[in-house]
């Protein structure tokens, strides 16, 4: 899946991922390149889950040392908490802990047999909400006859992860030893042109068999040895689809020998698509640049910098349709210290707009010596993937 900033692709991999699931029933990992990536993706799967009515369970999986630095710090976000499984594994065995206190011997703690020392040291780490350093978690375990607090916090924590659905994480995450006896038969791997090569395979050794990349650019095809026989893999998910919905216009894939290799799908797509009119204040959240209404105004340079025409624009986007997030956008910095002056809204040249995003954008490129240095079509590429709604 590929297209520019902003055109959706990390909402529509939280909406494949609950499809995928729900068609097939496999444990999905979805790698992102970097932590906040990874917490963007959460915002989105909550944000998804709505949609298809599921109570499937999702985890955000940090590195060991990410880990303990933000329980010391007590940096994480309620809505991360709700979803990391070393703070579900505490509630976990808080609720075991209690039921151990109503008895007065420990010997009637029957969920797991441990010493009275280990007993008390995971006491100890519930009540003051501190998970146990993660890098220890994982130790073999010397005595297998007495469990120690170690072993019970990894087997509670071990329990929650497999009953997950989906976990997000960061590609290097997953060559650790928590996900050493687990399984993905599908990886989902968000902005993978922005992850270096070998950071790539680590998750794909965990038996994925089905890879979708997403990212901002058309990625090189990979290239086979050997082509297999249709009936030694499964269906692929568009051949789902299409038995499902009754069509088959979806991207065929080609068997290869590790991954069925689909097809490109691009967010934006240039042909094919009817140019559909659409009234100025769109309703739809996210809006298809394919079907984006671009306002042209041609005005006099002197009416440009003599008249403040960018605020009777941004007026009109306050008053009459409710949208306040604007941005304009100038062909260089020259011309944004120039016009500066005339808005208190953002104001960016060509060359700062990387992850620049807004609900309006006003393009201006009226300087006749400036615009024939741009393509006009890579200017409104880049643009215009900046909006979300106009």
């Amino acid at each position: 899946i590929y297209g520019p900033t902003g055109s959706g692709k990390t909402r529509l991999l939280a909406a494949i991922s609950f499809l995928l699931n729900s068609l097939r029933g496999d444990r999905i990992l979805i790698c992102c390149a970097d932590n906040a990536s990874a917490d963007a993706m959460i915002n989105q799967l909550v944000e998804v889950q709505e949609f298809f009515d599921t109570e499937v369970q999702f985890l955000r999986v940090y590195c060991a040392s990410k880990t303990d630095q933000l329980f010391e710090k007590d940096s994480i976000s309620d809505l991360n908490k709700q979803h990391e499984p070393h703070h579900l594994c505490l509630e976990k065995i808080s609720e075991y802990l209690e039921t151990a206190q109503k008895y007065k011997h420990i010997s009637k703690f029957d969920v797991f047999e441990t010493t009275v020392d280990g007993f008390q040291d995971l006491q100890l780490h519930c009540q003051k909400k501190i998970p146990m350093k993660v890098g220890h978690l994982y130790e073999s375990r010397r005595n297998k006859e007495l469990r120690n607090a170690l072993s019970i916090y990894s087997e509670v924590f071990t329990n929650i992860m497999l009953n997950a659905s989906i976990i997000v994480t960061t590609c290097g995450v997953t060559g650790d030893n928590r996900f050493k006896t687990m399984k993905f038969p599908i990886c989902l791997i968000d902005d993978a042109s922005a992850i270096t090569e070998p950071m790539t395979l680590i998750p794909l050794a965990l038996k994925v068999q089905q890879v979708i990349f997403s990212t901002t650019f058309k990625l090189h095809k990979p290239s086979c040895m050997y082509q297999l026989e249709q009936t030694t893999i499964n269906e692929s998910l568009p051949e789902k689809l299409g038995k499902i919905q009754g069509n088959g216009e979806f991207p065929k894939y080609q068997l290869t020998q590790q991954f069925r290799c689909a097809k490109d799908v691009c967010i934006l797509g240039y042909t094919n698509n009817p140019q559909k009119q659409i009234n100025f204040p769109c309703k739809n959240q996210f809006l298809n640049l394919s079907e984006a209404k671009v306002i042209q105004y041609l005005l006099d340079e002197n009416c440009y910098y003599e008249q403040n025409c960018f605020q009777t624009i941004i007026d009109i986007c306050n008053k009459n349709y409710g949208l306040d997030d604007v941005m304009v956008i100038v062909p260089s910095v020259e011309e944004k210290n120039n016009l500066k002056f005339k808005t208190g809204t953002k104001m960016h040249s060509l060359s700062e707009i990387t992850g620049q995003e807004a609900d309006v954008v006003i393009l201006s490129l009226i300087s006749k010596e400036v615009a024939p240095q741009f393509k006009r079509d890579q200017v409104l590429f880049n643009c215009l993937s900046r909006h979300r709604k106009v």
